[in-house]
């Protein structure tokens, strides 16, 4: 069962539906998400905010035949590790695909999309998503 709540959808809105992490000007590193000390050189206090490129490639994917509790629905979808081109890597489902074009190395853009539709328990949840775009 999914367990969310319209309080914690809003304070977490600014995080989902943007890629806004840190950039360290310790260490000059990029990462993602935002935290509160920078996870390469440790520092805490050389942080500031930073909009990623909403572009990057698949570095890796895999097609899940099962899915975790609230994505049933689904299956099968890939997911993708994605390297932005700002340098992060994140794990992310991919949307608006033909199979055969999936490969590593393809470029992707994050999009906002829907993430699950509750069975009525609670509130429909949306986020980032990626898509295939042309090369």
């Amino acid at each position: 069962m999914l367990n969310s709540s319209s309080s914690k959808a809003w304070r977490m809105q600014k995080v989902r539906y943007r890629l806004i992490g840190n950039y360290c000007m310790n260490c000059k590193k990029i990462s993602y998400p935002a935290k509160s000390f920078c996870p390469s050189c440790r520092k805490s206090d050389s942080l500031k905010s930073h909009v990623l490129s909403p572009l990057g490639k698949i570095f890796s994917w895999s097609l899940l035949y099962v899915a975790p509790e609230g994505f049933e629905q689904l299956i099968p979808y890939p997911i993708a590790l994605v390297k932005m081109d700002d340098g992060p890597i994140i794990l992310s489902q991919i949307t608006d695909y033909d199979l055969k074009d999936l490969k590593s190395g393809s470029r992707v853009e994050a999009v906002f999309r829907k993430l699950v539709e509750p069975n009525g328990e609670s509130i429909i949840r949306y986020g980032l998503k990626f898509r295939p775009v042309g090369t």
